[in-house]
């Protein structure tokens, strides 16, 4: 079993477990099914494949066939849609938080070093920007048209993920490349952070709905993807409850990507510049300690004097992220606090200042299109 599954079994796991449960708040029904479920996944979800026949809603093993889930629901998978776009700028925020915890998950980062697409910033550019590519038309797509973008993603992306699970298997001794629980932690990456801190992320409900109700929609959006693209039922963290749903996510951040982001595995500070470094062409004040530091204060988890060391004793610099960075680091992370947490906590500014961060994003996204050579000016 790999050393990550280690740390997520055992009674040290149903302390902690039961301990952000009963932070969460909730009825009592919410709480207990939450905590069954987190249990479930942490023990079990290791040792289940993600890939292969039933794994999901979708058909067979390299089958091109999606079949929703009997619980679909049409309005509320597009007030999840509407929801993002909205918070286009913010959300985009959140989840580039959620892949700088993920890098921390040694399971994960196993594959994505074995793929050789992400250790660069050019070939993280490219891996990421495609990523949000997939992304984008998810979120704009209609999913019920066997001809539309969004349905035809989502099964390019299941296709890429059978064959990495295959690749990390030759090249793996564990029996489950790519588990049920890797791909819930990914499920998280992309949509925990913004349920969880939608106030310090400056995430605001639109104007047509109540938070409530597109935060329902955002993560039946989310429940559906993720069962598309493999995660059984089971071990969806996304429920029909935004309670219990919450109640996981924040069990989640505390059993695993905290402890992971504590004692993260070699690779992590090279990967993490790359990602950071190759998204400067779409946020040029992207810095890798900077959003470091950001993150783990957004989660509750700010560093220490012991994270000012290296998180690699590597002699290259490029396999070291420190924890607080210089001057300009500081400045970024100030910068990142203040117009995420203050600026946008406000509802008018927030108002014209929300629309804008949005244009600015999708102009960016225009650009690095046309001009993808604009992220190897950025490689310190």
């Amino acid at each position: 079993m790999p050393p990550q599954e280690d740390k997520m079994s055992g009674p040290g796991v149903a302390r902690r477990e039961a301990g952000s449960v009963r932070t969460s708040g909730g009825s009592n029904k919410d709480l207990l099914a939450a905590s069954l479920r987190l249990k479930d996944l942490l023990e079990v979800g290791p040792r289940v494949p993600a890939t292969g026949a039933g794994s999901g809603g979708s058909g067979p093993q390299g089958s091109n066939t999606i079949e929703l889930p009997p619980w679909f629901d049409w309005d509320k998978f597009q007030r999840g849609q509407r929801y993002f776009q909205h918070n286009f700028f913010t959300m985009f925020a959140a989840k580039l938080s959620g892949l700088l915890t993920l890098l921390a998950i040694p399971s994960i980062l196993r594959v994505l070093c074995l793929t050789k697409q992400s250790g660069s910033p050019s070939t993280a550019f490219k891996r990421y920007l495609s990523t949000l590519d997939h992304m984008l038309s998810w979120y704009e797509g209609d999913l019920l048209e066997p001809t539309s973008k969004a349905y035809q993603s989502l099964a390019m992306v299941r296709g890429k993920h059978d064959a990495a699970a295959r690749k990390s298997l030759k090249m793996s001794s564990s029996n489950v490349p790519l588990s049920q629980l890797d791909m819930v932690l990914t499920q998280f990456a992309f949509m925990g952070l913004a349920i969880l801190y939608p106030h310090k992320l400056g995430i605001s409900s639109s104007s047509s709905s109540s938070r409530e109700a597109d935060e329902e929609g955002f993560i039946h959006f989310w429940r559906t993807i993720a069962y598309l693209l493999g995660v059984q039922d089971r071990f969806n963290i996304c429920r029909p409850s935004t309670r219990e749903t919450k109640v996981i996510c924040r069990g989640l951040l505390i059993n695993v990507f905290i402890p992971s982001l504590h004692s993260p595995p070699p690779a992590f500070g090279r990967m993490a510049r790359a990602l950071t470094n190759g998204m400067w062409a779409l946020v040029p004040v992207l810095d890798a300690h900077a959003f470091l530091r950001y993150t783990r204060t957004l989660i509750g988890d700010k560093m220490m004097e012991e994270d000012v060391k290296p998180y690699s004793t590597g002699k290259d610099v490029t396999d070291q992220v420190q924890g607080f960075g210089g001057p300009y680091s500081r400045f970024i992370f100030n910068l990142l606090v203040f117009v995420q947490e203050i600026l946008l906590g406000f509802r008018v500014i927030n108002a014209f200042l929300r629309p804008y961060l949005n244009i600015q994003l999708k102009f960016a996204l225009f650009l690095a299109h046309k001009f993808p050579f604009l992220t190897i000016t950025h490689t310190y």
